[in-house]
């Protein structure tokens, strides 16, 4: 089992001001140039990379999800699942260590409800070449 902490949010550098914070939810993606959704792409997988190194994965893989937030306000943890993992993803195939992210290759995600966890905010990535899903029946 690889156990990653991976953000969830990016800045983007600009020229004039202070860096942008962008925070990886649905809401975003859904209004955010295309360029911009590029450019937090690129920053993320950035930050990813070093989590990565020393790591192999083999295919299929198995994935669960863990988001913590920082204060107890609600929101729909789906909303940042589904950017965090386009963008982990992603990333995989681009720095090589995944060929393809359909479902030949990543074959089951398991969404935890989000964890408060004040202060803190990000998503633990659990990845496991054999699938921790299955339920054996002992009868």
């Amino acid at each position: 089992m690889i156990q990653l902490k991976i953000p969830t949010h990016v800045y983007l550098p600009r020229k004039t001001m202070p860096d942008k914070k962008i925070r990886l939810h649905q809401n975003w993606y859904r209004r955010a140039n295309f360029q911009v959704i590029n450019q937090a792409k690129k920053a993320f997988k950035t930050a990813v990379a070093p989590l990565l190194e020393g790591n192999s994965i083999m295919t299929p893989f198995y994935m669960i999800w863990l988001l913590y937030v920082p204060t107890k306000r609600k929101s729909d943890s789906s909303n940042n699942y589904a950017v965090l993992e386009k963008f982990f993803l992603d990333a995989l195939v681009q720095l090589g260590y995944i060929p393809d992210d359909d479902d030949t290759y990543y074959r089951h995600r398991l969404f935890l409800p989000k964890i408060y966890a004040k202060g803190n905010d990000y998503c633990e990535v659990r990845i496991y070449n054999n699938n921790p899903f299955t339920i054996e029946n002992k009868d």
